[in-house]
């Protein structure tokens, strides 16, 4: 009987930067891992969540860009891929959200990437918000305590073969949490050694069939926190002669310091807070729910745009009795041509769904900005105002050439969502 879901070891992905020297090559350096934050359930069971990716802020500073690994599924002969992921903006801002206190080593990234991973026949899953994780009301619900088993994953010292990444399980135990449970601490520490590649790693309890009484029995695995150091301590070496120090080693205590998973949760809300989308109930669709917004444009931009694809505003013109094109609303005043430059289609939308565009693209894999023609920077900016980085001034010339786009997930602080059942 597995004690660990074979699902939980497949959200998590090992962290690398390139090569400085070696163009093929990547250089491993810590681990993350994918959590689901739920924002909705369907009539038929489905729910629907947005992804992120969850590391260490240590792991990602002072980085313009990171790869993450990825595993093809089981049986597949085509190796890992490795995708690149962008950290900083066309505007020099950070891609990527931090927990609001300084002293938190916690950093999440919003992930456009499932139809990337799915088109490519990569395998990966992620941990679901309102189902694996136990945060510290539920520890001290189920009675949790110092001696209870954990297990912690990831990739230390880059110990994964070429053609894949599977993630290490060390095991362990609690070694002191009641400094937490009492809120008297930001961080618990576990008794497993830890080494260069572990930050950033999920930790995740180990199910057990009994239990102290007057405790619970914890029936199944959870993910508790991430691991962000391991505790060291300094051995002097003293000279016989003076008795000074001559020599300080620093060495590993075999004690791990753990970040809660509540610290998680708040980090990924203040990315999700701090998206500026603009409601579809402000586009008025027909009075449904914001989710038939969101299915319809994401179907009908993903049917006009392709990975790659540059999309232009070649036209704005009122007509007070037309219809958007991407979400249907009528009638329409303001009205925005599109055009796709690869293909040479057109689409006529309206202002929200110009503002939101973006957003739909990001969930079918990348995001986009919409080039604007000089001509039309008032507009362009009023988009702007309306949701941010949707829109971009060009030059005339500028506009019509063509440009190569480099294949990679694109995880920004914005909407994402994937649906499972």
């Amino acid at each position: 009987m597995a004690l660990i879901p074979p699902r939980f070891l497949d959200c998590v992905v090992a962290i690398g930067v390139k090569h400085p020297d070696k163009k093929d090559e990547n250089e491993w350096i810590g681990t993350g891992f994918l959590i689901g934050r739920l924002f909705s359930r369907q009539a038929d069971g489905q729910s629907d969540y947005h992804l992120f990716l969850v590391t260490n802020k240590h792991v990602l500073n002072d980085l313009q860009s990171v790869v993450v690994r990825h595993n093809p599924h089981p049986h597949s002969d085509q190796p890992a891929k490795d995708y690149e992921v962008l950290l900083i903006d066309d505007h020099g801002n950070k891609r990527w959200t931090e927990h609001p206190r300084e002293d938190i080593d916690v950093a999440v990234i919003c992930t456009r990437n499932p139809a990337i991973l799915d088109r490519d026949g990569m395998r990966f899953s992620f941990f679901r918000s309102d189902s694996d994780l136990l945060d510290i009301s539920k520890i001290t619900a189920m009675g949790m305590a110092e001696g209870d088993f954990v297990y912690v994953l990831g990739y230390p010292m880059q110990t994964f073969s070429p053609d894949r990444r599977y993630a290490i399980a060390r095991s362990g135990s609690i070694a002191r949490i009641r400094d937490v449970l009492e809120r008297r601490s930001d961080d618990f520490l576990v008794d497993v050694l830890m080494f260069p590649g572990n930050s950033g790693g999920p930790v995740v309890s180990k199910p057990e069939s009994a239990s102290v009484q007057g405790t619970k029995a914890i029936d199944r695995a959870y993910l508790m926190g991430v691991v962000q150091y391991a505790v060291r301590y300094l051995d002097r070496a003293r000279s016989e002669l003076n008795d000074r120090v001559r020599v300080i080693f620093e060495e590993n205590s075999g004690l791990a310091s753990v970040i809660p998973v509540d610290f998680i949760t708040e980090t990924i809300e203040t990315c999700f807070a701090n998206t500026v989308v603009v409601e579809a109930e402000r586009a008025d669709f027909g009075g449904k729910p914001n989710k038939y917004y969101w299915v319809t444009i994401i179907k009908r931009a993903n049917a006009f745009w392709q990975l790659g694809d540059k999309i232009e505003c070649v036209n704005i013109y009122e007509q007070p009795d037309s219809s958007c094109q991407l979400c249907g609303k009528h009638p329409i005043k303001q009205n925005y041509v599109l055009l796709n430059q690869r293909s040479g289609k057109t689409i006529t939308v309206g202002s929200i769904c110009v503002a939101n565009f973006s957003d739909a693209i990001g969930i079918c894999g990348e995001h986009v900005e919409i080039l604007f023609p000089r001509k039309y920077a008032r507009e362009a900016k009023r988009i702007n105002t309306m949701s941010p980085c949707s829109a971009k001034i060009i030059s005339e010339t500028a506009a019509h050439l063509d440009a190569n786009m480099a294949d990679h997930l694109d995880y920004h602080e914005q909407h994402s969502k994937y649906h499972t059942t």
